[in-house]
């Protein structure tokens, strides 16, 4: 059990910074030297019931530590520590930053003029440049994981950190596992075409994800700002950006609205070579006033001014282990939890003039029992833990419908770790729409169908055999067996899979209707040969396919029915029809097969 007070190496943990999914990140100080550190920590507990899983993710975790490790640039985030703690969590321990990042840089105080981004985007070559030479991409380049600091007496010093996406071009063995299931790594928003069509990637992968960064720099905007993430990365392969000097709130520099359109471009081919020859460009750019440090003081005299205890005002940024930033500790808009989110710097008003520093939004800092309530982890009681498993649930099935992007997924499920009562939890999930609550048990299931669990890899979200419900979530779920199918199944692969075999199951109804919402996943069904099969669905980047083998759909009456529908998004969805002394798993039986599968458009 982790908590104040323990020594995790040379390090003794004092505060907790920030939860995410997969751990936890923790303000600590050296027993002996008095420095602070940042210590994240991964709890292997808290991750998966599955071994495979666990050790998956300690590899990645160890990955991360390790090559931020062999970066030594003043521009990345410095690891001091690394190891494992006694009850078997891994941490290491990175220095402690002194600022904010790029994301809530620009939700506080608008778009920055173009003098400054290019200030900021040359320290960020910089960084990724020592990486690429070292044979790493990032891939997870997006504001939220550059962070603008205080480092001695130098004031905007950019960070790159979080290399827990980065990878090697050199050392490429068990990258499957890393990655599961086809998974595209990275943020939506910030992500290249590349790595959402699964093709190879480079250096110029993180050129992209910078041209993105400057887009959202300069405009306020995200590149393309769709509802839901997978719309997000179908716009990412096929749809031309818009020139960030059409939506800037003051003129852009002909060559660096090129520059950044050139960033942005889908063939990596036509994008700069490398962050060097990105930087080549950038320092050609005319400006009419280069950013330089007194600038850059005076901004942070005005917005982020040093405490009489030699602090600034917010707290010190850390690299969460979720995709978004900790928590801060002064609030500049209203919490999701009281109020309805403050509006954005109005951009009008600036009269086509570029604002060296925005007006200060007028928040008030914390209380004491409000900094306090917010830093110290809070006692759960087992009722609330298991309304906040519900509520998880929920998120999971919402993201997994496409009604909340991935950003959004991981803001509520913050909101729902810090929970402290039920009206917090219902707050969470009070806007999404209504979903059909799982039915109770209509047989009731033998004692061997109740041992013979969903078999699969990863933190699945499968429900009871008789539930209307089955969804994998970056995870693998398996139905074999004996087990109880309702008459409506909503089955849900994202990023994951679904095996299905209804050989020796018991169909409960006459129409059996199963759902299927295949995202960058997909679902394999198998059927006997004694059901009558309908397959219809549609596909965006994505198939429905059905393959009968050598059997005839069977034409008498009375005969159950299978009728298999949805979307397959960058995904498939595989009927197929086999006897019970044949194989049923799609991918072994796709050599064998006599006939093509008839694809469905």
């Amino acid at each position: 059990m982790i908590g104040s007070g323990q020594t995790l190496g040379s390090y003794e943990l004092v505060e907790v910074l920030g939860r995410g999914g997969m751990g936890e990140v923790w303000r600590a100080r050296h027993r002996l030297l008095g420095r602070p550190g940042a210590v994240k920590v991964i709890r292997t507990g808290a991750l998966s019931d599955d071994p495979d899983t666990v050790a998956m993710l300690l590899k990645r975790f160890a990955r991360e530590a390790q090559a931020m490790s062999r970066l030594s640039s003043p521009h990345t985030v410095q690891v001091h520590d690394f190891g494992t703690s006694d009850d078997g969590a891994f941490y290491y321990v990175m220095e402690l930053l002194d600022g904010l990042d790029l994301r809530t840089l620009v939700e506080r105080h608008g778009a920055l003029p173009p003098e400054r981004v290019v200030y900021l985007l040359l320290q960020a070559c910089e960084s990724l440049a020592e990486a690429h030479r070292a044979g790493l991409v990032h891939r997870d380049i997006k504001p939220a994981n550059l962070h603008l600091c205080r480092v001695g007496i130098r004031v905007d010093f950019l960070k790159v950190l979080d290399f827990g996406l980065v990878k090697s071009l050199t050392v490429v063995q068990d990258e499957t596992q890393l990655t599961r299931a086809g998974a595209a790594a990275g943020s939506p928003a910030f992500m290249a075409p590349e790595i959402v069509l699964g093709e190879a990637i480079d250096a110029r992968t993180d050129v992209y994800a910078l041209g993105a960064v400057a887009f959202w720099l300069l405009t306020g905007r995200l590149l393309f700002d769709e509802k839901t993430a997978i719309r997000t990365l179908m716009a990412q392969v096929d749809r031309p950006p818009e020139p960030p000097s059409r939506l800037a709130p003051g003129p852009i520099p002909e060559p660096l609205d090129a520059l950044v359109l050139a960033c942005l471009a889908k063939d990596p081919a036509a994008r700069p070579p490398s962050v060097e020859a990105l930087a080549r460009d950038l320092l050609q750019v005319p400006t009419a006033q280069p950013w330089d440090e007194g600038q850059a003081a005076a901004w942070w005299k005005q917005h982020l001014p040093v405490t009489a205890h030699g602090e600034l005002d917010s707290p010190p940024d850390v690299a969460d282990t979720a995709p978004s930033p900790p928590p801060r500790m002064q609030r500049t808009a209203p919490s999701p939890l009281e109020a309805e989110p403050a509006p954005n710097t109005d951009l009008a008003s600036h009269n086509g003039a570029w604002p060296i520093a925005a007006a200060s939004s007028g928040a008030t800092p914390m209380n004491d029992a409000e900094l306090a309530a917010s830093r110290v982890p809070r006692a759960r009681k087992a009722p609330l833990e298991a309304d906040r498993d519900r509520v998880v649930e929920r998120l999971q099935d919402a993201f997994g419908e496409g009604d909340l992007t991935m950003s959004e997924y991981d803001e509520r499920l913050e909101l729902a770790e810090r929970a402290r009562n039920g009206l917090e939890l219902e707050v969470v999930t009070r806007d999404l729409p209504a979903t059909v609550d799982d039915p109770p048990a209509l047989t009731p299931n033998p004692p061997a169908v109740a041992a013979a669990a969903p078999q699969g890899s990863g933190r699945a979200l499968a429900v009871s055999p008789a539930s209307r419900k089955l969804t994998a979530i970056f995870s693998g779920v398996q139905r074999r067996g004996p087990w109880t199918v309702p008459d409506r199944l909503d089955v849900r692969a994202v990023f994951g899979g679904v095996e299905l075999d209804l050989r020796t199951a018991l169909l409960t109804a006459d129409v059996t209707e199963i759902r299927c919402h295949a995202v960058f996943g997909g679902v394999d069904i198998t059927v006997p040969p004694n059901v009558y099969v309908e397959v219809t669905g549609s596909g965006i980047f994505g198939a429905f396919a059905q393959d009968h083998g050598e059997h005839d759909q069977p034409l008498e009456q009375p005969v159950k029915i299978v009728r298999v529908s949805g979307r397959a998004i960058f995904g498939g969805v595989n009927v197929v029809v086999r006897g019970p002394d044949e194989p049923g798993f799609w991918a072994r039986v796709g050599r064998r097969r006599r006939r093509r599968p008839q694809r469905l458009e």
